[in-house]
């Protein structure tokens, strides 16, 4: 999906109908900023400060050994993960685990998509730049096409 077609289907918090999304949208990432770059800069800090994880492992610095045996929240780049590592951390999930996926090429968008399909994953927030999923049991698969 180019950037234009993600503009023409995306919406704001005003198109979010789960309270848990919206909480997410307005009180996480939709706080005052002076430009829209430093939102996309901060997008990271602003996910882990608003969910307050106690287990974090990023795998854009960190290869797949000794994984946590409950992962809170998980930050992806592909060039660090393979589709054969998946049942290797996604066995680690628990319901209110977050990922957060740095969508920056194709390759990372395939391997997004694979992930997502898994039975774990429920909500999937797609902001173009990076995709946000949780693992909810008590929410029904949902996708939504959010602009940052």
């Amino acid at each position: 999906m180019n950037y234009f077609q993600f503009l023409f289907r995306s919406s704001n918090q005003h198109g979010v109908h789960s309270p848990f999304v919206f909480n997410y949208l307005t009180k996480g990432l939709y706080r005052p900023y002076r430009n829209t770059y430093s939102r996309k800069k901060h997008f990271i800090e602003q996910t882990i400060q608003y969910f307050q994880p106690d287990n974090i492992v990023d795998f854009r610095t960190e290869k797949i050994t000794d994984l946590p045996e409950t992962i809170d929240l998980v930050i992806i780049r592909s060039n660090q993960l393979e589709t054969s590592d998946f049942p290797n951390f996604i066995d680690s999930f628990h319901n209110d685990t977050t990922g957060i996926i740095d969508c920056r090429n194709l390759a990372e968008k395939r391997l997004a998509e694979k992930l997502l399909q898994h039975p774990k994953i429920t909500v999937v927030l797609h902001f173009y730049w990076y995709i946000v999923f949780f693992v909810r049991k008590e929410q029904q698969k949902e996708l939504f096409f959010l602009r940052l």
